[in-house]
């Protein structure tokens, strides 16, 4: 069953791979420059220190939306690298020992909170 954990660890690598593949942020929603009106906007650009456009907009109301561009900027890559190192120091603590987690009261394996992390990549855990 610790094939959780490599699951687990494998998802996290994946976000941090994609978040340091992406645009600096942080990411905000804002006024870009004609022919568009709106977009997703990154860090500054190193040489010109204008925002770098992720995802133009040239109507609002339209794809993207300003609802899915403000999602997309709460989860800058910042954010996942950070919520990675936080999950790995959650895993750190939650080891598989003697039949169960070594951290939890609990006897099972994968423990409640292994199964929580489990869930929120969208890996299955077998009962």
């Amino acid at each position: 069953m610790t094939d959780i954990l490599a699951a687990i660890e494998a998802a996290i690598a994946e976000d941090e791979r994609t978040a340091r593949e992406a645009t600096p942020g942080p990411w905000r929603w804002g006024h870009m420059w004609p022919p568009y009106k709106y977009g997703l906007l990154g860090a500054p650009h190193p040489v010109s220190g204008a925002p770098q456009s992720i995802v133009p907009s040239a109507v609002p109301d339209l794809l993207p939306s300003k609802y899915d561009a403000q999602h997309i900027a709460r989860h800058d890559p910042a954010r996942v690298l950070r919520q990675a190192e936080a999950h790995r120091r959650i895993l750190a603590v939650h080891q598989l020992e003697d039949g169960g987690c070594e951290s939890c009261t609990s006897e099972y394996w994968p423990c409640p909170t292994v199964r929580a992390l489990a869930h929120a990549y969208g890996i299955e855990v077998e009962e």
